[in-house]
């Protein structure tokens, strides 16, 4: 039978989007109060882009206080539906608005009659069936890609670099190489900024990083030497002094400066199922796309229609405002593009330099924001925390 979906238009689209998905509804009819006006039209575009050929309404003027103008608002707009579409399901989402819109709009549907009425809880990422009475929670089964995801928030996928091909070979050619300098990366944190300095200071420079450029890296930093005959044995590099090299692979200074730990991360999260993982993404808003300088992310990921972005930080960032910048940076993008449904980690190769009281406040300001910090100690035991991320995703399983 075919069905008829209502939604009201809420703040967190994703809340409506995902019964949108899971049942998969012939008419979308959005109830949409006039501070949610904007975000109604935000919803249509959406959800055009993703079935241009979906028969959408949009009910406007839902009030947002008085019971009685609620309920009436609401008998009316479900008459209209009965009487344009007779041979449709009604199929009810009680889930956006105040609580007296849900109370006084889930009544009204009870007096209608035949109008099958359920609560989205996020929490738990299941349906509880309000009416009929004693239809058993259903959950629902992962639906959301990364691409959607960012549609519901306005957001559009400019680029990924980890779905090319060339780019997953050379991640797959440096695996062991990635995973050799995770597991070293808590001895090897001044190896990475000498690095990281000396192929900077030579691109400020105009040194290009071809393949026939000599680097030459200072004496006085322990275990270089050793990062670079690993760094060889994987065939990255080719030592031709004491510490001296010169690069073999394209994208070898990409990878030495910072790419190493993102390629680490995104195999760790491959590896552990996810039910998504991309790469090197550029985010853009979808309104404001041409005007606005598209947000980089290093890793997202996104499981059992839960986002998980990550930043990934080989620098040092000793100073607070440098630390304070990454981190609101972030806290930014994760609430324009997961909303209540994101989680964002900080993974530093690389911890500032400061005093137990310094890093303890870098912490809370970390904790304050949603943000989970993955230090360089942290970071061979990752699949472990994202283990543990999969298993706490909801309140309950």
């Amino acid at each position: 039978m075919p069905c008829v979906y209502i939604c009201v238009v809420t703040g967190q689209p994703l809340a409506n989007l995902i019964p949108f998905l899971h049942f998969k509804p012939d008419v979308v009819v959005l109830a949409a109060s006039p501070k949610m006006a904007e975000k109604a039209l935000h919803f249509e575009r959406m959800l055009l882009r993703l079935h241009k050929t979906i028969c959408l309404i949009t009910e406007k003027e839902l009030p947002e206080h008085t019971l009685e103008n609620i309920e009436y608002w609401t008998q009316e707009c479900i008459d209209r539906i009965k009487t344009r579409f007779p041979d449709h399901s009604i199929l009810f989402n009680a889930t956006g608005g105040n609580k007296l819109m849900t109370l006084a709009m889930v009544h009204a549907c009870e007096v209608e009659g035949d109008i099958d009425v359920f609560y989205m809880d996020t929490d738990h990422e299941r349906i509880e069936w309000i009416l009929p009475r004693k239809r058993d929670a259903e959950k629902v089964p992962p639906i959301l890609t990364l691409e959607t995801c960012l549609r519901a928030q306005g957001k559009r996928l400019e680029r990924c670099s980890s779905k090319k091909e060339s780019w997953q070979q050379n991640a797959m050619k440096r695996k062991s190489l990635s995973r050799w300098l995770a597991k070293e990366a808590s001895s090897l944190a001044n190896v990475f900024g000498i690095i990281n300095k000396t192929l900077m200071d030579g691109r400020n420079r105009n040194v290009s990083w071809s393949l026939n450029t000599i680097w030459e890296l200072p004496a006085r930093i322990p275990k270089t030497r050793q990062a670079l005959e690993e760094m060889e044995k994987h065939g990255l590099i080719q030592i031709c002094g004491n510490l001296s090299f010169i690069m073999l692979q394209p994208d070898a200074g990409t990878y030495l400066t910072g790419g190493w730990i993102e390629e680490y991360v995104w195999h760790v999260l491959q590896d552990e199922n996810l039910d998504e993982v991309l790469g090197g993404l550029e985010i853009s808003d979808e309104v404001s796309r041409k005007e606005k300088v598209p947000n980089e992310l290093d890793v997202a990921a996104i499981h059992r229609n839960r986002l998980l972005l990550i930043e990934c930080k080989t620098a040092h960032l000793n100073r607070v405002k440098e630390f304070n910048a990454v981190l609101y940076k972030l806290d930014s993008t994760g609430k324009e593009t997961g909303g209540i449904f994101g989680q964002k980690w900080l993974i530093m190769a690389r911890m500032p330099d400061s005093t137990p009281e310094v890093r303890e406040q870098n912490r809370m300001r970390a904790k304050a924001l949603g943000i989970e910090l993955i230090g360089p100690r942290e970071l061979p035991k990752l699949a472990e925390i994202v283990r543990f991320w999969k298993k706490h995703l909801f309140l309950k399983t």
